[in-house]
């Protein structure tokens, strides 16, 4: 059976007037046998109402109100799990004159389980009472917002009706804004346009697999900017004359703008597909960000996809992708996922088995940041890192993120010799130009492309901005790198390929060696495939002057020249012929020795002069790397002859060096305790 969107809304349109009325009627049946009761509710959960967990899995749920019929008694509350009462609790009423009313509020805990809940709240008249109203198939679990354009809307009508599960603790809703009417409907395949496979297949893979009830509220809309997607009413943020007030609105009348946690974005394919797109893509998603952050206020994550590579002429689609690619440094509640290679990809949309495909790999991540789950290897599209030729230039390495465990497809043959070539190596670009790839392989996280000749490009991108008419015959599309779970890498452009002058190393770290206990160990990551020589430097108490100590090419350094008690920093830099890199972070290392004020045993190390040599006339410095006062400075030549001996009155010691020749020379530096610290140095 083909279930058309117009037949399916018009069916809930009708229902939810027969419902009405068929409430009306129920009640006054109910009422007649001891007079209409007049209540006013302020609360009352509505019927299939999915209601927001909170951070210990359950839900308070009030229902609130007044009753204006006189001589009631009480009030009271009747909660059913699974048809089994739950809950119960009365009380009385107090009125108030003018106009006579009594108020009442009754709260009652739900748990985030696979159970359903059945208010009902009766009026007493002394012993007598009467049902005033009721709700019924009320669970407790989490809500989801999905946003976007048609693939996050995913309805087409020949798919729907090939997803054939049904889920009595799945809900999606209905809103017929003109009637004000807002409808909570149970999952099943008569309302499934409603919810969108991408929606189903995550509310199927969470309520399987973490017996949770799951909410879908779709607010897509096909073939739409973000500029219309985020168009925004500044004076009335839920107006529905607009699509974002429309989604606002309907999250307001099912009670979940406050608090519900996540939302669903994938859009840019209007972008992608405009020639005319203006790279801005960056600013208007970081306005659309703020305004979810203002109208939903209690959201902890945002779920982004890249878009895939679509038909066109739009030379900045690839750009898109790469600002999609970097969302999440960009933004720590952002997460994204590809679709480049998602099966059943048509140029545009996907059929069942695409949707499918990417609804389990968010839902992979939404359960991981709000089911605890354990499933958590390899759940994230392959991220680039850093990409590097080797020494002699003839291969290149693409770092990705840690623990991906990558593959490199094998060549494809053509099927038709006027097919384009299907295999993602001839889609590698080295400053703008592809066909040097020879070949590719993998090895953990890394990916080695061979190349057919050495070259001395700046930037490599990974796939064309876009697909042209050719490659309908290839379509879902060219091959892909893949992680060990079949989530394909993120497309990336014009990254720069890293070198010894723009390597970025944030990786050091230094400790004390628990068996030794005299020696720092310093360690920091490398680069897999490059044997760069790092020079190692240090400074005491302060990270101010730091001095060379050391080289190493194997990722760790050993310093025993260390003393318990001082604070040490190191930093490390590579060295490549006659250029260097930029200095990695500063790592500080101390070990506190176990006796107070435990004695520091000074070596003439700790004393630094710089600079050395010092040109004649110029003044130079002593730098103490200890925390002891020094109140002599004593200086002679060769010969032993004093040429300067004055008290030290400063922290900071300038020497001059006008009345002395140029020569080598002593200085001395001598302690409270005539500890004295001798360092040689030349006048030029």
């Amino acid at each position: 059976m083909i279930y058309n969107h117009y037949k399916t809304r018009h069916q809930v349109l009708k229902i939810s007037h027969l419902i009405k009325i068929l409430g009306v009627f129920l009640f006054l049946i109910s009422v007649n046998s001891i007079g209409q009761i007049n209540v006013i509710f302020d609360d009352f959960p509505k019927d299939a109402q999915l209601i927001q967990r909170d951070n210990f899995n359950k839900a308070n749920v009030t229902v609130s109100g007044k009753v204006y019929t006189e001589n009631q008694t009480d009030v009271a509350l009747l909660v059913y799990k699974n048809k089994s009462l739950f809950f119960y609790k009365k009380q009385q009423l107090q009125y108030t004159s003018q106009p006579s009313a009594a108020a009442f509020s009754i709260a009652s805990v739900i748990n985030a389980e696979l159970s359903e809940y059945d208010f009902r709240i009766y009026s007493f008249r002394n012993k007598d009472s009467v049902l005033v109203k009721e709700a019924r198939e009320i669970v407790c679990g989490d809500n989801i917002l999905i946003y976007g354009q048609s693939n996050a809307l995913a309805d087409a009508s020949e798919e729907l009706p090939k997803f054939k599960d049904e889920f009595r603790f799945g809900r999606s809703t209905y809103a017929d804004y003109a009637q004000n009417e807002y409808i909570w409907v149970i999952t099943k395949q008569w309302n499934f346009w409603s919810t969108g496979i991408l929606g189903l297949q995550i509310q199927k893979q969470l309520i399987e697999k973490y017996q949770i009830p799951i909410g879908i509220i779709n607010g897509a809309v096909g073939n739409k900017s973000i500029d219309e997607l985020s168009l925004r009413d500044e004076t009335n943020h839920d107006n529905p004359s607009n699509i974002y007030g429309r989604m606002l609105r309907r999250a307001k009348a099912f009670g979940i703008d406050k608090n519900v946690k996540m939302i669903v974005w994938r859009q840019g394919e209007s972008e992608a597909l405009d020639p005319n797109y203006k790279n801005d893509y960056d600013k208007k998603f970081e306005k659309f960000r703020k305004q979810l952050y203002e109208d939903y206020p209690a959201l902890k994550k945002i779920y982004t996809f890249q878009n895939n590579i679509y038909f066109g002429n739009n030379t900045s689609a690839g750009n898109l992708r790469e600002y999609q690619r970097t969302i999440n440094k960009l933004y720590s509640d952002c997460e994204v996922m590809t679709t480049f290679g998602t099966v059943t990809f048509d140029g545009l949309h996907y059929k069942l088995e695409g949707y499918v495909e990417n609804g389990d790999n968010i839902a992979r991540l939404i359960a991981r940041d709000f089911h605890k789950s354990t499933d958590t290897a390899e759940i994230s599209a392959p991220n680039i890192k850093s990409a590097y030729f080797t020494a002699k230039k003839d291969s290149l390495i693409l770092e990705f993120d840690k623990n991906q465990k990558l593959s490199f497809p094998k060549d494809e043959p053509k099927k038709n010799s006027s097919h384009p070539s299907m295999n993602i190596k001839d889609y590698i670009y080295l400053d703008g130009k592809a066909g040097n790839v020879q070949s590719g392989s993998a090895n953990e996280n890394y990916i080695i492309l061979k190349l057919k000749t050495p070259v001395e490009a700046q930037k490599i991108t990974y796939t064309p901005d876009n697909y042209t008419t050719d490659f309908i015959a290839i379509l879902p599309g060219i091959t892909q790198i893949k992680n060990s779970r079949g989530i394909q890498a993120l497309t990336f452009k014009d990254l720069p390929i890293s070198n010894a002058t723009n390597i970025e190393i944030s990786s050091l770290t230094g400790e004390w060696d628990n068996i030794y206990n005299k020696r720092i160990v310093l360690n920091w990551q490398m680069p897999k495939y490059l044997n760069y020589t790092y020079i190692i430097e240090k400074a005491q108490f302060q990270p101010a002057i730091f001095y060379e100590i050391g080289t190493s090419n194997n990722g760790t350094f050993t310093d025993n020249k260390v003393k318990k008690g001082v604070r040490y920093y190191y930093r490390i830099r590579i060295k490549e012929n006659n250029s260097y890199s930029a200095y990695s972070n500063v790592s500080e290392v101390i070990y506190q020795a176990s006796t107070e004020n435990q004695a520091i045993e000074l070596t003439n190390e700790d004393l630094i002069l710089f600079p050395n040599p010092v040109i004649k006339n110029n003044n130079f410095r002593l730098w103490q790397l200890f925390d002891r006062p020094i109140i002599q400075i004593r200086i002679t030549n060769m010969a032993g002859k004093v040429l300067y001996d004055k008290p030290n009155l400063s922290e900071d010691i300038t020497i001059p060096t006008h009345d002395l020749g140029q020569g080598l020379y002593i200085v001395e530096a001598i302690l409270e305790d005539n500890t004295k610290l001798i360092k040689k140095f030349v006048v030029q």
